[in-house]
């Protein structure tokens, strides 16, 4: 039975990892075995090779430190849309319709399954103003997201499922719910909603 407080989630996106993932997204592992060859280096070589084993050790730990820092600079695309995501679940829990529109493109829309027409742009702001703003019947007291999967059509358009978790002092929780959202971009420009689809909201029709 699907609970209001862990509901059973969609079936998972297929994620494909490329070098970058391993290198600028989750680069740690890499560095690790950088780190213990350098060592090692310094260990075996140094004493009777003390030149070639400091050139070796230095080198491969700098190439770690170097992996870090590009790790920490250099945003991959996965990460932009995850970023892009996370942002718009942050402005509407805030009823901020100004970045919300930001991080909305032109024609975004959400497919509502209680609806027989897509509800336009300007009326998922309209909402994020009149029904999560102080003192709205949802206003948030927390809120996060939890879940991110990412899977890319092509290098300029994406879909993500999200999982949100939820909590107001008027109705309780935390409450969580799962949520498709497609993205866009034009060339190098920034990722924006394009799609929002309701995929398992507890205490709602038919999800």
């Amino acid at each position: 039975m699907q609970s209001f407080f862990e509901p059973t989630p969609p079936a998972p996106l297929s994620e494909t990892y490329g070098i970058e993932h391993y290198t600028l997204e989750s680069p740690l592992a890499i560095v690790l075995v950088l780190m213990v060859a350098a060592g090692v280096c310094w260990v075996v070589l140094r004493p009777s090779r003390r030149r070639v084993g400091t050139i070796a050790s230095l080198s491969l730990a700098l190439a770690g430190l170097g992996l870090l820092a590009a790790a920490h600079f250099i945003d991959t695309p996965r990460e932009q849309v995850t970023a892009s995501v996370s942002q718009l679940v942050d402005a509407v829990a805030s009823a901020d319709t100004r970045r919300a529109d930001a991080l909305l493109a032109p024609g975004a829309a959400i497919y509502d399954f209680e609806r027989s027409s897509p509800v336009s742009k300007d009326e998922i702001l309209s909402r994020i103003s009149s029904d999560f703003a102080r003192g709205a019947r949802y206003e948030l007291d927390d809120h996060a997201v939890l879940v991110v999967q990412v899977a890319f059509d092509s290098p300029t358009a994406a879909k993500t499922q999200v999982k949100v978790r939820v909590s107001s002092k008027a109705w309780g929780g935390p409450y969580f719910s799962w949520w498709r959202m497609d993205l866009a971009r034009d060339g190098a420009g920034p990722w924006r909603i394009t799609g929002i689809q309701p995929l398992v909201v507890p205490g709602m029709s038919g999800y």
